[in-house]
């Protein structure tokens, strides 16, 4: 088939599907939909015909898709085989693999962790172990999507992988590994952090096929416990599936009550979803954790304990994701679909916290390439600004362009000047027109307290989160923490095991400090006002304006120096980087629980939920309604 005939069947398929739908006689967005396609047919054909050199016409066609995508909102994404399975991977919970998570760190692919019952534990696998080659590939420098896309394939087939394990052998070993199907965990962690209170942590995981049940299975574990108040943790969470989100509020409102209703454009149908069962959770005093990574579904479990005054919200006000996505699986063997937008959703107290969409792609005009998606430099930039660590740079990401995990870190992982380099100008998005606007409005809760529409869901107890040093921050970003606590204990198991207290927190700063050492490249610590004032002189250098200002900078420096500084960091920077080292010393040790956990301790946001939920005066007073 021709590309001008192929291009003419997808025309009358699209058309088809167009118009499918029963609208009013006024509503008829398809009016001009002849004369626009002529057009396009126009330059297609003049494209075909006449260019330089043979363009596929599937080439054309991905790009026509992904242009018009482009022109609407962040969430409308085309997905070709390989993204699909990605989707409905995440959408199912379960994927078929070894059971391992991956980061980089210093070149090479490094399993995170293995996951419980997996093929990977079975074979051996564990925290720190480099994957240098996957079938005879060398993985250095090896994109991490193309690492997991080897890792992954059809259940019962097998790969061969090389690893080498840092601080137990330089030499590399073939393991073979079976694939199987591996469930994913919404519920990440449930434990009690004190007596009669209740964790139940969801973060940085997502609203999956069977997160309803583990909620419920976690829940009812805590109640045989004969805890007292309870709280729910979906910092970081993306969200997922909305009847997923339904049915986890479900768990904690009475029959009964609003959850979500989800409208769709001009109205032509909007539905209400109530609770449809008694909830396991009873009247148990509640605290749901958020921040700026809870987006979509956290969102819609939040905004619903919130307007129904069930329970208090602690954190930092969440991302803002209120619209609902449809998949439309395209006409090609099921091997691409159509994931678009076709709703808002509101919160039982009829407000939209959807944030202003304004620097979305369809008003950007430099556009990052990330596989063949089209994200805002400029948005990209205002998610990544202000957060607290490695993580919550992450978890933002996650938010806000609905990516996945190596998405993420593939994008942490590039310097600013690659970014820029990599940013590509697109002209159509020239007309902010489709933006759409950003709601607002006063809105009261059940019980009659205020809350506000637009730009997320703000949180009835706020809480800061500390801001972690840019030294610290570049060490975690870069994996360094990770490989100088895996490497060390990798040494001596045992004895690692056997350390608690003031002797474990020494140790570990010995051996982040003997690893640093040896990596040439790695960061010095300096004082902040040092690190700030290179900073500032790189900036000027890059628009030309130094020369006239190097000789007061330099004796700004000099001063400095001579003022004297340890080379050692400040109590501030030293309890940073123990968090981060305790936590990873746990994972490698204990496994992922035990690591889950010892990122808990201290935790601002956990601490004041729990001072919230233990002193039920100040419970009560948080839900109450303020007086005139």
């Amino acid at each position: 088939m021709s590309g001008l005939a192929k291009l003419t069947a997808v025309a009358t398929v699209v058309v088809q599907l167009a118009v499918a739908p029963a609208r009013g006689a006024t509503d008829d967005p398809y009016a001009d939909l002849s004369q626009s396609w002529d057009r396009f047919a126009a330059v297609y054909g003049r494209v075909v015909q006449d260019y330089y050199t043979e363009v596929s016409p599937d080439t054309l066609m991905l790009g026509a898709i992904e242009g018009m995508l482009a022109r609407l909102d962040a969430y409308s994404q085309y997905f070709d085989r390989q993204r699909l399975r990605q989707l409905r991977e995440d959408t199912a919970g379960r994927f078929a693999g070894l059971g391992i998570t991956v980061s980089r760190v210093e070149g090479y692919p490094v399993v995170v962790a293995p996951m419980a019952g997996t093929p990977a534990e079975r074979a051996g696998l564990t925290t720190g172990d480099q994957i240098v080659a996957i079938e005879g590939l060398d993985t250095r420098s090896m994109p991490l999507d193309d690492v997991v896309d080897h890792l992954r394939g059809e259940p019962g087939t097998e790969v061969t992988i090389t690893i080498r394990r840092p601080g137990v052998s330089a030499q590399a070993r073939q393991v073979t590994v079976r694939r199987e199907l591996v469930n994913v965990p919404s519920v990440a962690l449930v434990d009690q952090f004190k007596p009669g209170i209740g964790y139940i942590g969801m973060r940085q995981t997502r609203f999956s096929e069977g997160t309803a049940a583990e909620v419920a299975d976690a829940l009812e574990r805590l109640l045989a416990d004969n805890v007292n108040a309870l709280i729910l943790d979906l910092r970081g969470n993306p969200g997922g599936l909305l009847a997923q989100a339904t049915q986890v509020a479900e768990l904690f409102l009475p029959r009964g009550a609003p959850i979500v209703s989800v409208r769709e454009r001009n109205d032509r149908r909007a539905e209400l979803r109530r609770s449809q069962r008694k909830p396991l959770a009873g009247e148990l005093p509640l605290a749901v954790l958020i921040d700026g990574g809870s987006a979509s579904a956290a969102e819609i479990v939040a905004g619903a304990i919130q307007d129904n005054d069930r329970g208090v919200i602690v954190g930092a006000t969440s991302f803002g994701k209120g619209s609902v996505q449809t998949i439309f699986e395209l006409h090609e063997g099921g091997n691409s679909a159509l994931k678009l937008t076709t709703a808002r959703y509101y919160t039982p107290s009829g407000r939209s916290i959807h944030r202003d969409a304004g620097d979305e792609a369809g008003s950007e005009l430099l556009v990052l390439r990330v596989g063949d998606r089209r994200l805002p430099l400029r948005g990209l930039f205002q998610a990544l600004a202000g957060a607290s660590s490695g993580e919550d740079a992450s978890d933002r990401l996650l938010a806000r362009f609905d990516l996945n995990h190596d998405e993420a870190n593939e994008i942490l992982g590039t310097s600013l000047e690659e970014l820029l380099r990599k940013a590509v100008v697109d002209d159509a998005a020239a007309d902010d027109s489709l933006a759409p606007q950003r709601p607002h409005g006063r809105y009261v809760t059940r019980a009659g307290r205020l809350v506000y529409g637009g730009g997320g869901i703000t949180p009835d107890v706020l809480v800061s989160q500390p801001v972690v040093a840019e030294y610290v921050a570049e060490l975690q970003r870069r994996g360094l923490l990770f490989a100088a606590v895996v490497e060390h204990v990798a040494s001596d198991s045992v004895r690692m095991a056997a350390l608690t207290g003031e002797a474990l927190d020494e140790e570990l700063l010995r051996a982040l400090k003997a690893y640093l050492q040896r990596c040439p490249d790695a960061p010095r610590f300096e004082d902040e006002p040092l690190r700030a004032l290179r900073a500032v002189r790189q900036s000027l250098e890059s628009v030309g304006l130094l020369g006239p200002l190097e000789q007061v900078l330099a004796q700004i420096e000099a001063r400095i120096v001579a003022a004297g500084s340890s080379g050692d960091p400040p109590e501030r920077v030293r309890e940073q980087l123990l968090h981060y080292l305790r936590s990873h010393a746990a994972l490698r040790l204990r496994g992922r629980a035990a690591e889950l956990r010892a990122s808990l301790e201290g935790d601002p946001c956990v601490q004041r939920a729990i001072e919230v939920l233990a002193d039920r005066e100040a419970y009560r007073s948080v839900l109450a309604v303020a007086g005139p």
